[in-house]
C-alpha cells in the first residue's frame, strides 16, 4: 500500500465540505497533531473557513478549496494512469 501525498491528504480534507475537527480526523485518518497542521495551513491559504455551531467549530471548504480539490484529483488521476 502506498502512502498518500500531502496533496492527497489536503484533497481528502477538502472533499468533506463541512465537518468538525473530529469528523475530519477520523475521515482522513490523521493524528490530531498532523490534522492541526493541515487545518491551519488550509485556513491560512483560504481553502477552509471556520464557523461556530453551538459549542463546535466547523470547517467548511471554500470555492477556492473546491477548485484546488478538483485540480489535485485531476493530477493524481493523470499520474495513476
Amino acid at each position: 500500500m502506498s502512502r498518500r501525498t500531502r496533496f492527497e491528504i489536503a484533497a481528502d480534507i477538502l472533499r468533506l465540505g463541512k465537518a468538525s475537527r473530529t469528523q475530519i480526523m477520523y475521515s482522513s485518518n490523521l493524528s490530531f497533531r498532523l490534522l492541526d497542521r493541515y487545518l491551519t495551513q488550509l485556513c491560512v491559504q483560504g481553502y477552509l473557513v471556520t464557523s461556530q455551531e453551538g459549542r463546535k467549530t466547523v470547517y467548511r471548504t471554500t470555492e477556492e478549496g473546491k477548485k484546488l480539490m478538483k485540480r489535485i484529483d485531476e493530477v493524481v488521476g493523470l499520474l495513476a494512469s
